[in-house]
């Protein structure tokens, strides 16, 4: 309260209070003293500091003169990333033709107007896209599609943002 009371925030009854309290109480005339010599010592410390003039106009030109770096081409290999996606297309490719050997077994594809080549018409798909490799291909694209669909929602926020 003493405190509120020298900074002249309190309210009229507490001002009241205060300046009973200090006028008939010898701890609080003490306090009272003690407390306006700090605050005066402090007030005479703290001076505030006014920016020159062309403070502003200083600081925009000292940005101005820098140069911004220029944004990386890419971050990623090039290489890596169409290896990734040869590696998708080659997988898909693979698991449509099973798909479409398991759907019409009884095509010939031996005919002339064969649609397979004939390193293709060799392989036994049955045996090499059984339930666990197909679902381990699909959870593998899957997870690889979010991770690339994270990365590209969150470069699009930084852009963004």
């Amino acid at each position: 309260m003493l405190w509120d009371y020298i900074d002249g925030v309190c309210t009229g009854t507490e001002k009241m209070l205060v300046q009973e309290l200090i006028a008939t109480d010898r701890v609080w005339q003490e306090r009272y003293e003690q407390y306006m010599r700090l605050h005066s010592e402090l007030q005479q410390s703290m001076e505030t500091e006014q920016p020159s003039l062309r403070f502003t106009k200083n600081v925009m030109e000292n940005i101005a003169a820098s140069t911004i770096a220029r944004p990386a081409k890419t971050y990623v290999n090039k290489w890596v990333v169409r290896s990734i996606a040869a590696f998708f297309i080659v997988t898909l490719g693979i698991v449509v033709i099973a798909a479409i050997s398991s759907i019409a077994p009884g095509i010939d594809f031996s005919g002339d107007k064969s649609l397979l080549p004939a390193f293709v018409k060799n392989i036994s798909f049955g045996q090499i896209f059984n339930g666990n490799t197909v679902m381990l291909s699909i959870t593998v694209c899957a997870i690889t599609g979010l991770i690339f669909l994270d990365t590209y929602r969150s470069r699009v926020k930084r852009l963004k943002g």
